[in-house]
């Protein structure tokens, strides 16, 4: 077996969103990197170095609860279909922390997507 097809893209992959209770689309489609790329281990290096920095052994709890969502939102490169109050959001990593912080199905969904290494392996 060629070893390279088990090497990931490090490509954008489109995430489609679906309803949790439909399961229909929602029509918002997010581009993502996986969990293996190198945006997902510099947010991730980032993260700890900031509380290293600050002189802590271990994380709080509301530097738990937002590693997550830095790290969805560093991987996240683009969307379409995000609106807010009948308003298109310009996409910007800020604002891809903010909807994932707020939107948990959304964050979910990314969340399960960006971890499935089959959403980023060369298709056969």
């Amino acid at each position: 077996m060629d070893i390279t097809t088990l090497i990931p893209k490090d490509e954008a992959v489109d995430c489609e969103i679906f309803h949790p209770v439909t399961g229909e689309s929602t029509g918002i489609i997010i581009k993502l990197l996986g969990s293996d790329s190198k945006e997902w281990k510099q947010a991730a290096r980032a993260i700890k170095a900031r509380a290293l920095k600050q002189g802590k052994k271990k994380l709080s709890d509301d530097e738990i609860e937002q590693m997550p969502f830095e790290l969805l939102a560093a991987v996240t490169i683009g969307w379409e279909g995000v609106e807010e109050n009948g308003k298109k959001v310009k996409f910007t990593k800020e604002e891809a922390k903010r909807i994932y912080e707020s939107v948990p199905v959304i964050a979910e969904q990314v969340d399960k997507f960006v971890g499935d290494r089959e959403n980023f392996l060369p298709k056969a």
